[in-house]
């Protein structure tokens, strides 16, 4: 398998094993156009609101057209350090030139599809469902970081596990995880 194979199988499970159904509903909630947005905070790392947006004040600096839905984006301006972003900026979906993929995507590698299967049916290059693949994953860990218990533990927790194998079965890999016996969730 390699390290492509080895790290492609990690994202699967991670994706598979998270919560996807309450990553699907916000990640849909995210997609839809919405008229009451508000920008959670300046998306410049260097800004002082980046981390803290308490007391940052913005503007809103016109619009900008797009060949995807939402045909027309809101633009935005961080007056403290007078960064332009737009409501895209904080889309699961930013900067990519294929959105539409994105769910699709998502649902084919629960079902196990291999990246160049994948890439066949929607007529892509197999780094590009790679690349997707891995942006999910990302946005996957950080909505399992985000939604983490702050509370100690109060419940049992189950440990899971499988094997698989690189190469041959002379070099097996194991992945371990706990879980929530009432939760259910991933520590």
């Amino acid at each position: 398998m390699g390290d492509f194979g080895e790290r492609a199988l990690i994202l699967r499970v991670v994706l598979r094993r998270l919560h996807l159904a309450c990553f699907l509903h916000s990640w849909q909630g995210m997609s839809k156009c919405r008229t009451h947005f508000k920008p959670p905070h300046c998306p410049n790392p260097h800004c002082r609101y980046h981390k803290k947006p308490e007391g940052w004040s913005y503007k809103k600096a016109g619009f900008f057209s797009r060949k995807t839905k939402p045909y027309r984006v809101q633009r935005y301006k961080c007056q403290h350090c007078d960064r332009d972003f737009s409501r895209q900026t904080f889309q699961a979906d930013y900067w990519l030139k294929r959105p539409e993929l994105f769910r699709a995507l998502l649902h084919r590698i629960l079902a196990c599809s291999s990246f160049r299967q994948i890439a066949r049916q929607f007529d892509v290059a197999p780094s590009t469902v790679w690349n997707q693949t891995a942006r999910l994953g990302r946005h996957c860990l950080l909505f399992q970081h985000e939604h983490r218990p702050t509370n100690p533990l109060v419940e049992p927790l189950v440990v899971d596990g499988f094997e698989s194998f690189e190469y041959s079965q002379y070099y097996p890999t194991h992945f371990h995880v706990a879980v929530g016996s009432n939760s259910h969730f991933f520590y």
